[in-house]
């Protein structure tokens, strides 16, 4: 505000203030998702119908990322996703969450950059899977990554992140599991 008649500091200075009032946000909203009760309201959805469009939000909040990185984001549905019951807000922050995750873990990767979503339908189960070909997750960082205010991020990390879509998709009925390899993808 001291320098408004500087329009030049104003252009460079902006897109920097505006990052950061976004992260402290996100942060804000982690630390009360974290801190408070998960009470969903769900409603019946179809899952992938639900997720496509969670996708379609993401490739656009997120296309100067994807752009920048090279990553290509493939979405793929299979029948039989209808009739769950969930609170698409929550599904919604979780998938979020997830699909960030992925993209940061893409951003250090060298070469191909791919990052799958897919809804299927296994038996009684429907399946929300996120796959991404970056670096993976070593092994004894694995077994941690649900654990609140652990990071791997160093400074740039909350440790809140994973905690924060697990709680969501358990007070939703479901579960979440993580399957990793270093130098191939998680």
């Amino acid at each position: 505000s001291t320098h408004r008649s500087d329009p030049q500091r104003i252009l460079t200075h902006a897109p920097l203030i505006l990052r950061e009032v976004d992260r402290l946000s996100t942060l804000v909203r982690d630390v009360l998702d974290y801190a408070g009760p998960q009470v969903p309201r769900p409603e019946r959805q179809d899952l992938a119908l639900l997720i496509a469009e969670f996708t379609q939000e993401c490739r656009k909040d997120y296309a100067e990322t994807i752009e920048a990185s090279g990553t290509v984001v493939e979405f793929q549905a299979g029948p039989g996703t209808h009739g769950v019951r969930v609170d698409g807000a929550q599904v919604e922050r979780a998938f979020v969450n997830l699909f960030k995750n992925a993209l940061e873990a893409l951003e250090v990767e060298a070469g191909s950059r791919v990052l799958r979503i897919e809804v299927s339908r296994r038996d009684a189960e429907i399946i929300l899977a996120l796959e991404d070909s970056g670096p993976g997750i070593a092994p004894d960082a694995l077994g941690r990554i649900f654990d609140p205010f652990f990071t791997t991020k160093g400074p740039r990390g909350t440790g809140l992140g994973m905690s924060i879509p697990r709680s969501l998709i358990e007070a939703n009925g479901g579960n979440i599991r993580v399957d990793s390899q270093l130098t191939r993808g998680t």
